[in-house]
């Protein structure tokens, strides 16, 4: 008979999906929920090898358990290590955002007006790891230059793009 450990990171994600199935679901759903992953258990302590193995790493395997989370498990000799619960619904896990930012500032006689564009991914599997991309665009330049005189006022309008900054990251915490 083998043991069952829980890794941090699979206790936390138990009970983020427990949490996304309150908010999102029924109590009913919650409790199929923990009831199935009580099933999975009973079948990892017998037999291990019954579940496929990831396509990715196949050193750990994967059971579905339920239609939008998948349990992800090591087997170590005698111990079965649970590693993650991942929820494969999207809206749990992406998330897009954009702002704009206008900015404005003058000095001496010239008018400086800025308008940011920002427009970034992030998808974070779990509370210690965070993938990031985003892409920043600062465009809409407007400069005013004025002649000092009572007869003459000469406004210069200019667009312009500045190179588009994308970054791309990744965090990891232990």
């Amino acid at each position: 008979m083998y043991k069952i450990i829980a890794s941090p990171l699979a206790v936390e994600t138990y009970q983020q999906n427990i949490d996304f199935l309150e908010k999102q679901w029924s109590e009913n759903e919650v409790l199929q929920f923990i009831s199935n992953v009580s099933d999975v258990i009973s079948i990892l302590k017998v037999s291990p090898q019954t579940f496929k193995k990831w396509e990715k790493d196949s050193n750990i395997h994967q059971i579905e358990i339920q239609k939008q989370i998948t349990l992800y498990y090591q087997i170590h000799h005698n111990n079965i290590e649970l590693l993650l619960f991942f929820n494969n619904s999207s809206k749990s896990r992406i998330n897009f955002e954009t702002e704009s930012v206008f900015t404005s500032f003058s000095a001496s006689d010239i008018n400086n007006k800025n308008s940011l564009f920002n427009m970034s991914f992030f998808y974070k599997p779990s509370k210690k790891l965070f993938f990031t991309a985003s892409l920043n665009n600062i465009f809409n330049e407007q400069f005013f230059s004025t002649i000092d005189s009572n007869t003459n006022y000469v406004s210069e309008y200019k667009f312009s793009l500045r190179p588009r900054q994308f970054t791309v990251g990744l965090s990891f915490s232990f």
